[in-house]
């Protein structure tokens, strides 16, 4: 039986003294203890003015990273209530289709209602 988690986390939280995980270092202790995939966010996509540049960093590593031994899927954050939103699904889509998961959104760091006009233009795109 394979097993996958489906929400992990790399990156750095800025609110503790812990070290930062990095997709290496997190593929390593998913292998270990027998996880044969994830779907990954970037956690420093959760406080970022823009969600981009964490989004695209964390794709660069995943693609360094690709192996038959352990399947990865990013998992972009987006926030629909930036301008432009549209633009980087778009973006994510066309030029990382096969990395690509699924999207996250986070309404509660990102200020709008998770029942709200914003995701549900998300939701429809």
């Amino acid at each position: 039986m394979s097993r996958f988690d489906a929400s992990a986390w790399a990156g750095m939280w800025p609110f503790t003294a812990s070290a930062p995980t990095f997709l290496p270092e997190l593929c390593k202790n998913l292998i270990a203890a027998g996880i044969s995939g994830a779907a990954v966010s970037p956690l420093n996509a959760v406080l970022a003015p823009e969600p981009m540049g964490a989004n695209l960093a964390l794709i660069d590593q995943a693609g360094l990273l690709a192996s038959d031994d352990f399947e990865i899927r990013v998992v972009p954050v987006l926030d629909p209530s930036l301008p432009g939103w549209e633009r980087d699904l778009e973006k994510l889509l066309s030029e990382h289709e096969a990395l690509i998961g699924a999207v996250k959104i986070l309404p509660n760091y990102h200020n709008y209602a998770v029942d709200g006009s914003e995701a549900a233009a998300l939701a429809r795109a």
